[in-house]
């Protein structure tokens, strides 16, 4: 553990959200010092192959399979719009929790970090008025400052809870905070939340809410890991949901996203079970209470510290957005795929932002639109806001 953070200096307390972060480079070189990364990507097919051997999976998918021609014809529209916020906001950072709560129309922002300093801090952005404003600034309790967590909106209850992460002096974290959106009040969950998964990070970027329960699953402390864990608040505890059978490789530094009811995974690094620059996909199936891959012969190239969004409620559709590929180059390529049918299809959308990873994204429900905020670029931290529109005027 301390080897993999052996180059970081962060305090215990967070500095100001405007302090500049240090180049992308340093900080992934410190996060991975102990990986063996071959400075190119390895065939994408070779990977998938040696991975399920015994397989019987879908035998093609290709860019010609395309279901459900209007979500595809909205997709061929996809336009990009930067966004500008009235006022000054979070600053630039990456690593850090981005939510969206559809009846208040607000993004949630908490945690992070910019390369020098981790963050606890809270911020909500109004979609209508593009304005930022800090919240539970007098909360008398809050949780550490922490960065690569997992983060939910429970819309029915008017909460945001936050778990897991990574913090000051290779802290992992394990507890469980919820923060009462009316109050602004930050309450700790954790001792009464029940035994919980062990501490970790690299968890998905950062999206844990699968009908407003908190979903954890894969991730990395003393090893990378593969089991899936559920707090539910109508239960108020954890609860260790990992499928029996086949399950992907344990994993850090992964795109998820709920999609209908299920839990979509992309990516990552497996090191030292296996590669980093993962491009393998698996859905876990609530119904079925397994995982299943998504077999394509047509796919993104393998990358970490990407995004994926669930578009279009009743669609079956997943869109992944940048990342870093196995040349340490961040990307802003954009994809979706059709858990369905496991079919990807590349998209071009014009305007589109600097490529980047570490950022974070989210569905807009209502809008047909993604949101991207922050991540690390070729030049450092990020704190600009991106829209995609699919149903651009």
């Amino acid at each position: 553990m301390v080897s993999e953070h052996a180059a970081e200096v962060i305090p215990t307390e967070a500095a100001p959200a405007t302090a500049e972060a240090i180049p992308a480079t340093a900080e992934v070189v410190s996060e991975h010092a102990a990986e063996v990364i071959p400075t190119e990507a390895a065939p994408a097919t070779a990977e998938v192959i040696s991975e399920h051997a015994a397989e019987v999976v879908e035998a093609t998918a290709t860019a010609e399979i395309i279901p459900e021609p209007e979500f595809v014809g909205e997709m061929a529209k996809a336009a990009w719009e930067q966004l500008q916020p009235t006022n000054a906001g979070p600053g630039a950072r990456y690593d850090h929790a981005f939510q969206y709560h559809i009846v208040s129309k607000q993004f949630y922002l908490f945690g992070g970090h910019n390369g020098a300093n981790s963050f606890n801090d809270t911020w909500a952005l109004d979609l209508d008025t593009l304005t930022w404003r800090e919240l539970a600034a007098n909360s008398p309790t809050k949780p550490e400052a922490r960065y690569s967590l997992v983060s939910t909106v429970d819309v029915a209850g008017n909460y945001l809870y936050v778990t897991a992460g990574h913090g000051a002096g290779g802290k992992n974290f394990n507890d469980l905070w919820r923060l009462d959106l009316k109050t602004e009040t930050w309450e700790d969950l954790t001792a009464s939340a029940g035994a919980p998964f062990t501490a970790r990070y690299g968890n998905g970027t950062p999206n844990g809410n699968l009908n407003d329960t908190v979903i954890v699953t894969h991730g990395f402390g003393t090893e990378r890991y593969d089991d899936t864990w559920q707090f539910s608040p109508s239960t108020g505890t954890w609860a260790n949901i990992t499928p029996a059978g086949e399950k992907p490789l344990g994993r850090c530094l992964f795109a998820a996203t709920p999609s209908e009811g299920n839990y979509v995974i992309h990516g990552g690094c497996a090191t030292p079970n296996g590669p980093c620059f993962l491009d393998d996909a698996w859905l876990l199936n609530m119904q079925t209470k397994t995982w299943q891959p998504i077999i394509s012969d047509i796919k993104p190239m393998g990358r970490q510290h990407h995004t994926l969004v669930a578009g279009a409620t009743g669609s079956n559709r997943v869109i992944l957005f940048g990342g870093e590929d196995a040349n340490r180059a961040p990307r802003n390529d954009l994809w979706y795929l059709n858990t369905a049918t496991a079919t990807w299809q590349k998209v071009d959308a014009p305007n589109g932002p600097e490529p980047r990873y570490n950022h974070t994204a989210v569905w807009v429900p209502g809008r047909k639109a993604m949101v991207v905020h922050g991540g690390q670029g070729a030049s450092g931290g990020l704190g600009d806001l991106w829209l995609l529109n699919l149903n651009p005027q």
